[in-house]
């Protein structure tokens, strides 16, 4: 008779266990919302909105589209710049800007 209450207990352990999981992605998207705000290059904050547009699609449908989208925008947010530094004309890039002392700690 004892055994009876297993099967039930299992499953609503397994139901309170998978809750969780879809709070993750759901706190990920305001983040990436605000993320998104403050990055300066126009072409990587749009690819990135589209990647969000991507994630709040799929935030209360699949998890792991949801998750995989708000992964991508991060990445697309933390790739390196396309632009070179800016360097003189004639200036090597690991001479100091014209005017500027070699150490500049003082």
């Amino acid at each position: 008779m004892r055994h009876c209450f297993t099967l039930p207990l299992l499953a609503l352990a397994v139901i309170l266990a998978a809750g969780p999981v879809l709070a993750d992605c759901i706190d990920d998207v305001p983040n990436l919302k605000a993320r998104i705000t403050r990055e300066s290059d126009a072409a990587k904050a749009g690819a990135a909105k589209k990647q969000l547009a991507a994630a709040e699609k799929n935030v209360r449908g699949s998890e792991s589209e949801c998750r995989n989208a708000v992964t991508r925008a991060y990445r697309i947010l933390n790739e390196p710049s396309a632009q070179p530094a800016k360097i003189a004309p004639g200036q090597r890039p690991t001479e100091p800007a014209p005017g500027k002392p070699w150490n500049s700690i003082r």
